[in-house]
């Protein structure tokens, strides 16, 4: 298989797909649901590409309008505990909830290779758990760019675990000045957006 350096994927939470050349499906059946949930799955990514360098997942989660949309329906397959994580040095990530399953968040804590990671983006949309499962774990990262967080002093505690970072992009809130202390070699300033 060629290497694959770069994976990008966006998958929109309320969308469907057919569920044509599915096994055992009676497409004659008319109680058959034709569609299906969208299926992210990183076991089967993360195997079929197991040396990419930077994967990009965004999982939009946003109802806009005033239409009132059904809950979303993408589902997140959980990690078994035999997963290997690729030696990613890039994550952007937005929307994934590594949170919502008990034992995603302790696999990606105690699996990942954090050590590899340079840059991390974290936003638009909420990534619950994640800063939990990273704090004190990122050794070498260099650039970091976070968007929406549930609290601050998760990125405090996270920003306040290393002092590798060269560049710091923040949507308001600022951290605490303490916590951006811990990176005060940095060759670029602080760069907060409104």
């Amino acid at each position: 298989m060629p290497f694959v350096q770069e994976i990008c994927t966006s998958v929109d939470a309320r969308a469907f797909t057919p569920r044509e050349g599915r096994a055992g499906l009676n497409l004659d059946d008319p109680d058959a649901e034709p569609f299906e949930p969208q299926r992210l799955d990183l076991h089967e990514l993360f195997s079929a590409y197991p040396n990419i360098e930077s994967l990009s997942v965004s999982i939009n989660r946003l109802r806009l309008g005033c239409i009132v949309g059904l809950a979303p329906s993408t589902r997140v397959s959980g990690l078994p505990p035999e997963t290997t994580f690729p030696p990613l040095r890039s994550l952007p990530m937005s929307g994934y909830n590594i949170a919502q399953d008990e034992e995603d968040q302790p696999l990606w804590a105690e699996k990942f290779p954090w050590h590899k990671l340079r840059s991390l983006t974290l936003g638009r949309q909420l990534n619950p758990g994640f800063l939990k499962a990273a704090t004190g774990k990122v050794d070498h990262l260099k650039q970091f760019e976070i968007t929406g967080y549930e609290e601050l002093s998760s990125l405090d505690a996270f920003l306040s675990s290393f002092n590798t970072l060269e560049s710091l992009t923040v949507k308001e809130p600022v951290p605490s000045v303490i916590a951006m202390a811990h990176h005060s070699d940095w060759g670029a300033p602080l760069s907060s957006r409104n």
